[in-house]
């Protein structure tokens, strides 16, 4: 299960750190972050004559956080949760949609050398899918969904459903872009993640 971070208090030290809302939590004080409670109780016994170290994942780079703890404040002011669920389809198996909150999107431009030979499945000499082309294609799907994911979270969404994906070339002097969209209904669900809110208090 993945850990993210839901929810930045304004002019906390969790922001001022440099932390934002859907980083993905690896490591609390350089140990691995299982869970919410086990995230939450990491921050709580940190030591706080130093800097709480948070490590996460953001835009497919890992990246730590030093935290350093105020004179007189003893929280971070997160809120953890778990990873948001995502999907093409308009339900959830096994779930039950309570409520809609809106269109939520995400949008990013990534370059390509020949955009027509990305589109069309570039094969090198050996006749294999070129690799970074298809690094290329996972990295900006990667960004454009975390984008969305991020509006749902400042809408309080459990989830995404009916999300589809474009890509549109962009054709300019300085050479050639895919400009990579995505656009989804941010949702809430009945009962999900219950047991999660119960524990997720700001630290």
């Amino acid at each position: 299960m993945q850990v993210i971070i839901r929810r930045i208090e304004k002019g906390s030290l969790a922001e001022e750190s440099g932390l934002i809302i859907y980083d993905r939590v690896v490591k609390i004080a350089d140990k691995v972050s299982s869970d919410v409670n086990n995230a939450i109780e990491l921050v709580k016994n940190s030591d706080k004559s130093k800097p709480l170290e948070i490590e996460v994942i953001r835009d497919n780079k890992n990246l730590k956080f030093p935290v350093k703890w105020t004179h007189g404040k003893d929280k971070i002011g997160v809120d953890f949760g778990i990873y948001m669920i995502v999907t093409t389809t308009d339900t959830i198996q096994g779930k039950t949609i309570k409520s809609y909150l809106g269109i939520v999107n995400g949008i990013t431009v990534t370059g390509f050398g020949a955009v027509r030979e990305f589109l069309s499945g570039f094969t090198d000499t050996l006749g294999g899918r070129s690799g970074s082309y298809e690094k290329e294609y996972r990295d900006a799907k990667e960004i454009v969904l975390n984008n969305l994911k991020k509006e749902a979270l400042r809408l309080s969404a459990d989830a995404v459903v009916s999300i589809k994906l474009d890509y549109e070339n962009i054709s300019s002097k300085g050479g050639s872009f895919i400009m990579v969209t995505a656009t989804g209904t941010a949702v809430k669900l009945e009962d999900v993640f219950e047991d999660d809110r119960k524990n997720t208090k700001e630290i």
